[in-house]
């Protein structure tokens, strides 16, 4: 219930005050490097009681959002939007591609990203310094009204 908990999280908030957050767009909007990216999931191992586990697709509460759903959001809980803007460009992504390209094979993986990680340092400046004007998400900045 993402809505309940930005009213709780506003609410917690002083008049005023700012709450940021980084979301997903819906993952038909993503740009992706590699086409094996292009329907990739990611699988999530939650603890769902003492010993019991529960896999869960996809790491997030919902599929997405957008622009729209991101003001009618802000409208609902009561706070304002003070920015937006998409992240996760072109160099994010490849990184994020180049880290994750063993990702059904942990142990792989945890290697692979060991030898990936100055390449995808630089990715990730490159990042930064292109301030990328459309991404695979948001970063929206809201005010407690």
């Amino acid at each position: 219930d993402d809505v309940r908990l930005i009213k709780r999280l506003i609410r917690a908030l002083k008049p005023g005050g700012y709450l940021v957050l980084h979301v997903p767009k819906p993952r038909q909007e993503h740009w992706r490097f590699l086409s094996a990216f292009r329907s990739h999931d990611v699988k999530d191992i939650l603890r769902s009681g003492e010993d019991a586990y529960q896999i869960r697709i996809c790491g997030h509460v919902r599929e997405g959002y957008r622009y729209e759903d991101l003001c009618q959001l802000a409208d609902i809980v009561g706070a304002m939007i003070v920015n937006i803007q998409e992240t996760i460009g072109m160099w994010g992504e490849i990184s994020f591609e180049l880290n994750q390209f063993f990702w059904k094979y942990p142990i792989l993986r945890h290697l692979w990203a060991l030898f990936t990680y100055p390449i995808a340092m630089i990715l990730g400046y490159l990042e930064i310094l292109s301030n990328p004007f459309s991404g695979n998400s948001f970063l929206v900045t809201l005010r407690k009204i």
